[in-house]
């Protein structure tokens, strides 16, 4: 771990281990590439962070990386202004059509964590609705004035949303992303994830003035823990927020937690997120988690693999076993073949283009895709 990846790693943790003050004022005063500070933070998902505890914490920084560390927290704080205004007057607006909303991560994360729409990177909306709302959301969000970035035909929006987990819409006048989903991974993950639990447990959530629909805290946890499983644990932001929730969540209920896990077929996925937590960030955990933690036997090797990811410096191209990371997180050997022959084998939207079939003849797009991907992948790359 360079020095840069540990400034960063305690700054990122001064939020809720205050102790960790001493370590970051050492390594900020001796030798440090402070453009190499800034860089990891944005690719982390960080800077807004960083830059808050620099002024909370009187570190001084050169003036260079400080300007810039500026720079971006004013661009960030006029986009999550826009995002959060989004975020409240849009969920109003659905639920006086009659069409239940539940927000997570984004603006609502941000203030429940951090206290602060401001002091978490983030780019984006993510909404979930019921699967069976998903024509009539796209329609209304397309009133709005959204597009969706995944057109197509009614017999394609079937396939899709089948497959698939949610759609992407952007707002060209206010220049926003929206993710309206309908799961929270792909049909590949091969996870057995309870979605009417998640709306049976839903609670208004604070966001600044207003109060919205999110997730009760133990919900958060395992969609982090889910959602940093699809991103391969690249990004810092992950961690924070999820060792913040533990911390700021004193009556969390962990044995409820972990059987919704179990039963999801995320519990590893869950308890490597926390064992990274804890490594990186010195989260404490309750004696329960850590024996859960310590029946696990595949943790450390998987940590390790995670670690080395986080340490690249620049981020290289990713290669088959990053991909394939999610799948190792899997509790079982049928999960993970599961995940790598749904993965190898289930059409996916390039496949409905290569070829428009009725849905009456839909499995002979099983016989189309390795024609597809041959054509790619072998054909295309032969020699004249």
């Amino acid at each position: 771990m360079s020095p840069e990846f540990a400034f960063i790693l305690s700054c990122a943790s001064l939020s809720f281990l205050p102790q960790l003050r001493a370590r970051a004022a050492e390594l900020a005063a001796g030798p440090l590439d402070w453009a190499e500070v800034a860089r990891l933070a944005l690719r982390h998902g960080l800077a807004p962070l960083l830059y808050s505890n620099l002024a909370q914490f009187g570190l001084t920084v050169p003036q260079t990386t400080e300007a810039a560390l500026i720079t971006y927290a004013q661009h960030n704080a006029v986009q999550t202004s826009r995002l959060t205004y989004e975020l409240t007057d849009l969920m109003q607006t659905l639920a006086a059509q009659g069409l239940p909303v539940l927000a997570y991560k984004g603006p609502l994360l941000a203030y429940a964590l951090y206290g602060d729409t401001n002091l978490r990177q983030y780019n984006d909306l993510d909404l979930l609705i019921d699967v069976a709302e998903v024509p009539r959301a796209s329609r209304l969000l397309q009133e709005r004035g959204y597009q969706n970035l995944h057109p197509g035909n009614t017999q394609y929006e079937r396939r899709f949303i089948q497959k698939d987990c949610e759609y992407t819409f952007f707002w060209p006048e206010q220049h926003i992303y929206l993710d309206l989903h309908w799961n929270f991974v792909p049909r590949y993950f091969a996870l057995r994830l309870d979605i009417p639990g998640f709306w049976q447990r839903a609670q208004m959530v604070r966001l600044e003035d207003r109060e919205v629909l999110g997730l009760s805290a133990e919900d958060t946890l395992l969609m982090l823990s889910i959602n940093a499983a699809k991103d391969f644990w690249s990004r810092l932001l992950a961690l924070c927020d999820i060792a913040a929730v533990a911390q700021q969540t004193p009556a969390l209920d962990w044995p409820a937690l972990w059987v919704r896990a179990n039963a999801a077929r995320a519990q590893r996925m869950l308890g490597l997120s926390l064992w990274l937590a804890r490594d990186l960030l010195e989260l404490p955990l309750p004696p329960f988690v850590e024996g859960q933690l310590a029946a696990d036997t595949a943790l450390p090797g998987l940590a390790a693999a995670v670690k080395e990811l986080l340490f690249v410096t620049p981020l290289t191209p990713m290669e088959v076993n990053t991909f394939l990371l999610p799948a190792q997180a899997l509790p079982s050997r049928l999960a993970r073949w599961e995940f790598y022959l749904r993965l190898a084998a289930e059409p996916s939207p390039e496949d409905w283009e290569f070829v428009e079939l009725p849905l009456r003849l839909e499995f002979l797009y099983y016989l189309t895709r390795p024609l597809r991907l041959a054509r790619k992948y072998v054909f295309a790359h032969r020699p004249a």
